[in-house]
């Protein structure tokens, strides 16, 4: 099984990971009753059949790596049985940050979480070296682990072995075997020749700006650097209540996504930022890059690894918050549509190859990403005996070096709605302004607070 991974090298973006030391933590909470034997038992077993779990990337120089033979220490399950649930992500978010790249530790990990004076309730927390997989990745693994669960529990074989052969069928192609201008074997995704050189020409010259400077210049790197690796790390989490926003947004502008829509409220925070704490009134071109899937839904199923794009959106954030979502929808459907998104996800692998990545600082104010698990946001009762309640994401990051915090400079936030439309943004560890994040968060609340999407109506928005 794992002979496919044998002197095979890394990706330059699994590589950027590893030098970056991000490790993902999602923690999801259940009411009802869980049997932690069977729990571990569905983790052992199928971990233990993914050829990349089972192996360590090694970093040999700048975004060079290669598989080596693991010699993991620590267990892929545990049991945490005097924990305290709402510490639970706090604890978890300092204990990966020690551990991030510590070669004894698997690339993921589960704990249950329990708290004796909440016997109904419990957290499955997920921890992972993000240069293993992306988040979409993590998700599909988990709901693997919760299926394997309920078929441990009911003894069903046959689902059981349906769920290992799907495990065990996973793959995790190279950029080139996802799209490769000369290739001799059929690539997963393909593009013309002149399609992909029209996305680079796109993509080369599409504007982005970071006029207030969000990012930290390469000038300043240095001595943030320094500051950063002396300084002990929290998860920043707030949640905002998004029902009447959406409700509005369903019923008069229909095509614009959640998604989209909480991407536009953010782009709006950070024009009240420049504002506000950085006395820039004139910078309300906001530029970010969102972080996308490259596989559709059924790809999704085959594959485990980081298949993602950073793609570059500007908007006018001075419009209307329905306009500036329906901008970013226009965007995202264009890119997808032309396939810049592959394009993208080529382009950062050759300049991170060719040095082109640490030579200048990308000029966006922050990366956004999404991270929901949509199978048990439609299905809360997925798992056998209990009931799915809430996720926490967020996620840890430990920089090797100066050339992964250059590539670590700038706000990175990640969210998740839920089916009642709780909205959940957390922010990354990065090398930027301390307060940056806090101060995003408070322009959130103030925007939603101050929210009239009409001259007739104004809708209200709680922040929690």
């Amino acid at each position: 099984m794992l002979s496919n991974f044998k002197n095979q090298q890394i990706s330059k973006l699994d590589a950027s990971m590893v030098r970056c030391g991000i490790t993902f933590i999602f923690a999801y909470r259940f009411s009802g009753s869980i049997d932690p034997d069977l729990l571990e038992e569905s983790v052992n077993t199928l971990l233990s059949q993914v050829p990349r779990l089972q192996k360590k990337m090694v970093l040999l120089e700048k975004y060079r790596g290669q598989w080596q033979t693991p010699n993991f220490i620590k267990p892929l399950f545990s049991i945490d049985d005097n924990a305290v649930l709402d510490e639970v992500l706090s604890m978890a978010y300092q204990n990966v940050g020690m551990t991030s790249e510590d070669p004894k530790v698997p690339p993921m990990h589960f704990t249950l979480c329990l708290e004796p004076t909440q016997p109904t309730q419990f957290i499955i927390l997920q921890t992972g070296k993000h240069s293993y997989c992306d988040g979409k990745s993590a998700t599909m693994m988990f709901n693997h682990v919760i299926t394997f669960y309920n078929a441990l529990l009911t003894d069903d074989k046959q689902a059981q072995q349906t769920t290992i052969d799907a495990v065990s069928a996973l793959t995790s192609p190279t950029p080139d075997d996802v799209f490769a201008l000369r290739k001799q074997t059929q690539p997963i995704i393909e593009i013309s020749r002149w399609q992909h050189i029209k996305n680079i020409a796109r993509l080369m010259t599409y504007k982005v700006s970071d006029k207030a400077q969000h990012s930290t210049s390469h000038k300043q790197l240095p001595n943030q650097f320094k500051q950063f690796q002396q300084t002990s790390a929290t998860p920043l989490v707030q949640r905002f209540d998004m029902s009447s926003l959406i409700d509005y947004a369903n019923q008069h502008c229909p095509d614009v996504s959640p998604n989209n829509l909480i991407c536009a409220l953010i782009a709006k925070a950070t024009y009240a930022v420049n504002r506000k704490f950085k006395n820039q009134p004139t910078a309300y071109q906001i530029s970010f890059r969102m972080m996308i899937d490259i596989f559709n839904a059924p790809m999704r199923k085959r594959f485990i690894g980081n298949y993602i794009a950073y793609l570059p959106v500007t908007v006018d954030a001075r419009m209307p918050l329905m306009s500036i979502a329906d901008r970013i929808n226009d965007r995202l459907f264009n890119a997808r549509l032309k396939r810049e998104d592959i394009s993208m996800y080529k382009l950062l692998e050759f300049a991170l190859g060719s040095g082109m990545a640490n030579k200048t600082n990308d000029p966006v104010s922050y990366i956004i990403a999404n991270i929901d698990n949509i199978t048990l946001n439609h299905n809360p009762t997925l798992m056998q005996g209990a009931t799915y309640l809430k996720t926490d994401v967020t996620a840890n990051s430990v920089p090797q070096d100066l050339g992964g915090a250059q590539l670590n400079n700038r706000p990175t936030l990640c969210f998740n709605l839920s089916k009642e439309n709780l909205l959940m943004i957390s922010f990354f560890n990065t090398v930027t302004n301390p307060l940056a994040g806090q101060q995003l968060l408070e322009s959130v609340a103030a925007e939603l607070d101050s929210l009239d999407l009409t001259d007739a109506e104004s809708v209200t928005v709680a922040h929690i």
